[in-house]
């Protein structure tokens, strides 16, 4: 069995009520952790907010490219087979989309049969100011955002 030994506890005691505060290498060592912590999450936030707009304009480019196929649908099959093999037109000349900063489209017609024609809308937008998605030039027709439909004479 263990003695007792009240001075002993007393020792420890005011060994513990010395230790007042955090040494000057502590508190550094917790500012770093926790300036890696909000630059993390700063960078964290930059980059959803990039997101957030990349996906604001794709959606705005979608809703162009599903207007455009729309519009040309409306229009009379006489003049949309007249355009077929014509290669790519755009389609804010044409009138099928409304003008928006930052997006352009552009579409083709191309005779499948008699009475049928495939319609494909490409839709090229800017990501981000500088950054542009898509193309809609003649010979690079390129963009994630490519619409096709079939037309048939009513």
């Amino acid at each position: 069995m263990t003695e007792y030994d009240p001075q002993k506890i007393q020792y420890k005691k005011q060994g513990r009520l010395n230790q007042k505060g955090f040494t000057l290498a502590e508190l550094m060592v917790a500012a770093a952790i926790l300036i890696f912590c909000i630059i993390g999450l700063m960078q964290g936030f930059t980059r959803f907010s990039e997101a957030g707009v990349i996906a604001e304009n794709k959606i705005q480019a979608l809703t162009k490219a599903q207007s455009g196929i729309e519009r040309i649908r409306n229009t009379n099959f006489g003049t949309l087979a007249s355009w077929a093999g014509t290669g790519w037109r755009s389609c804010e000349d044409e009138g099928f989309c409304e003008e928006e900063s930052g997006s352009s489209g552009c579409f083709r017609i191309q005779s499948v049969e008699t009475n049928l024609l495939q319609i494909e809308v490409v839709v090229a937008w800017e990501s981000i100011p500088g950054r542009l998605i898509g193309s809609c030039q003649e010979g690079v027709e390129s963009s994630p955002m490519t619409l096709r439909t079939l037309i048939t004479r009513r």
